[in-house]
C-alpha cells in the first residue's frame, strides 16, 4: 500500500495553511522527497471520505499560540487515518505533565500547582523558582523569582493555571531533548546557553540566546524515555531533561516537537521520525 501523508486545513485558512507549520513543513517536504505522496485537504471535504489506516494526518496544531482544539476533534473523528497523539494521555500543557509526573512517580525538579502553593504557603521548598505559565511553550510565560513572598504576586497576575518549580542551576544551563516515537528514539540534542552569566536562564533555541548540540543519549535517559511513553500512549513527543547531581530530571513534555533546531545536527531525524509514524500508523487500531 501506498505511503500517503493528508495536510489537513480549517474553514479559517487557505489550503496551504499548514505548512505555516515549521514542523508540519520539514516532515511534509522531506516526504515528498522520499516519494510520499502529499495532498492537502479541508476538514469538510475530509469529513466525506473514508481514509486508508495508514494515511498520516498533519495540521496546524496552533494559531496565534493558541491550540486549535476544535479543528483536533474533528480530525480525530475522520474515518480512518492515524493522527499522531490522538490516543494517550492529554499532557499539552505544564500542569497535565506536572499532575501526570506526580502521580508515575517520575524524577522532576521540587514542582507544585499555583494552588498547592497557595494552600502550602511559602515553605513548600526552597528557591530560586520559576513561575510557569501552564499554556506557554517556547521560553515564554515563565518567570524566575528569588523572593518565595513574590511567588505569588505572579500567580496572581497569571491569566491561566501555572506550576511553580525550583530552577536547578546548572554550569552551563543547558537541557536535552529527546524526541521520541513509540519506545523509539528518532533524535536527541543538548542546548546550550551562549553566556551563562547574563542572568538568562532559558535555553529554548528560539530564544536566539542558546545553540544546539550533538548528544548522544545514556542508557538512563532512554530508560526514562521509554517509560514515559509506555505510560503515556503517547505516539510521538519531545521530551525534556536536565541532568544534575541527582541524575536525569524530566521538565517537561512537547506534543508537538519542533524539528528545525534538532534536524541540522542530524538531517536524517524527518525521515526517521516518519518511518516510525508510518510503523505507528500500520500497527495501531482504529
Amino acid at each position: 500500500m501506498n505511503k500517503r501523508i493528508w495536510l489537513i486545513y480549517g474553514e479559517d485558512e487557505p489550503p496551504q495553511g499548514p505548512y505555516w507549520s515549521k514542523r508540519v513543513s520539514i516532515l511534509a517536504r522531506r516526504a515528498h522527497d522520499l516519494g510520499v505522496e502529499v495532498s492537502s485537504i479541508g476538514i469538510k471535504q475530509a469529513e466525506q471520505r473514508v481514509f486508508s489506516k495508514q494515511d498520516l494526518f498533519f495540521y496546524r496544531i496552533t494559531h496565534r499560540s493558541i491550540p486549535r482544539i476544535a479543528l483536533r476533534e474533528r480530525i480525530e473523528m475522520l474515518n480512518g487515518g492515524f493522527l499522531f497523539n490522538r490516543c494517550g494521555e492529554r499532557l499539552g500543557n505544564k500542569l497535565a505533565f506536572y499532575q501526570f509526573a506526580q502521580k508515575h512517580n517520575l524524577p522532576i525538579p521540587p514542582t507544585c500547582s499555583d494552588q498547592e502553593w497557595k494552600e502550602r504557603g511559602q515553605n513548600v521548598f526552597k528557591g530560586p523558582y520559576l513561575v510557569k505559565k501552564s499554556l506557554s511553550s517556547q521560553g515564554s510565560g515563565i518567570w524566575r523569582v528569588d523572593d518565595p513572598l513574590l511567588v505569588e504576586n505572579y500567580i496572581d497576575k497569571m491569566a491561566d493555571r501555572c506550576v511553580v518549580q525550583q530552577l536547578k542551576i546548572l554550569s552551563p544551563i543547558s537541557d536535552i531533548r529527546i524526541l521520541m516515537v513509540g519506545d523509539r528514539a528518532v533524535g536527541s540534542m543538548r542546548r546550550v546557553l551562549n553566556d551563562s552569566s547574563s542572568g538568562e536562564f532559558r535555553a529554548n533555541l528560539s530564544l536566539g540566546l542558546s545553540t544546539a548540540k550533538s548528544y548522544t543519549p545514556s542508557s538512563k535517559i532512554l530508560s526514562l524515555a521509554r517509560s514515559f511513553m509506555k505510560l503515556s500512549k503517547l505516539d510521538f513527543v519531545g521530551l525534556d531533561f536536565i541532568k544534575t547531581k541527582d541524575g536525569y530530571l524530566f521538565l517537561e513534555s512537547n506534543l508537538s516537537p519542533g524539528l528545525e533546531g534538532i534536524s541540522s545536527l542530524d538531517s536524517c531525524i524527518p525521515e526517521r521520525v516518519l518511518e516510525a509514524l508510518f510503523e505507528r500508523a500500520k500497527n495501531h487500531e482504529q
